[in-house]
């Protein structure tokens, strides 16, 4: 069975937030090196992203929900420096075009963490 997004009329920009931070608070595992379960738009391949763009989805707003869900997650709740600037849909749905481009086997989530380093967020550690 293909996955689907849910139509943005039935998601409400108060439970795509909530969504967001719980997935960034249960699913922050770029940055903790483990697995964890998340839920919503993030999960969703690069592939079917892609395609949805191509289409024009109605469903694109959850993918922009979805990453500003978790941007502000990560600034109410990192003890990295706090993004100054979310950026708007236009903007966040750009960059996960890039994102999924160079990416196609990846699944839309993991563009957060590469995004909040480019808006000077978390810093890795460099290696020794």
């Amino acid at each position: 069975m293909h996955y689907r997004p849910l139509a943005p009329s039935i998601l409400s920009t108060k439970f795509a937030f909530l969504l967001g931070v719980l997935a960034f608070v249960i699913g922050s595992s770029a940055q903790a090196q483990r697995s964890a379960p998340a839920i919503g738009a993030g999960t969703v391949p690069c592939g079917t992203y892609i395609e949805d763009r191509r289409t024009n989805s109605p469903a694109l707003p959850e993918y922009s929900q979805w990453v500003q869900g978790n941007l502000t997650a990560y600034n109410y709740y990192s003890t990295h420096p706090i993004l100054e600037d979310i950026p708007r849909a236009p903007t966040i749905l750009a960059y996960l075009d890039k994102y999924c481009r160079e990416h196609p086997l990846s699944a839309v989530g993991n563009a957060t963490g590469p995004l909040i380093t480019e808006l000077g967020g978390y810093r890795p550690k460099p290696p020794r």
